[in-house]
């Protein structure tokens, strides 16, 4: 989803508790990106959040 340059998204998937430690993943991502004449930028950040046994990792900017 974007409107006048902010967008946020959300993305989820299962895993295997064995192999991965946890039976999920959840992640989220927000920011904002714009032009400036021939300038482009984009600030953004993602977070995961493992589902069982609750622990959450590994933001990234």
């Amino acid at each position: 989803m974007e409107a006048n340059g902010f967008y946020a998204g959300a993305w989820a998937s299962n895993t295997s508790l064995a192999f991965y430690g946890a039976r999920g993943e959840l992640a989220l991502h927000v920011g904002y990106r714009n032009d400036v004449d021939a300038f482009s930028y984009d600030f953004g950040n993602e977070r995961y959040f493992e589902i069982d046994p609750g622990v959450n990792c590994c933001g990234e900017f």
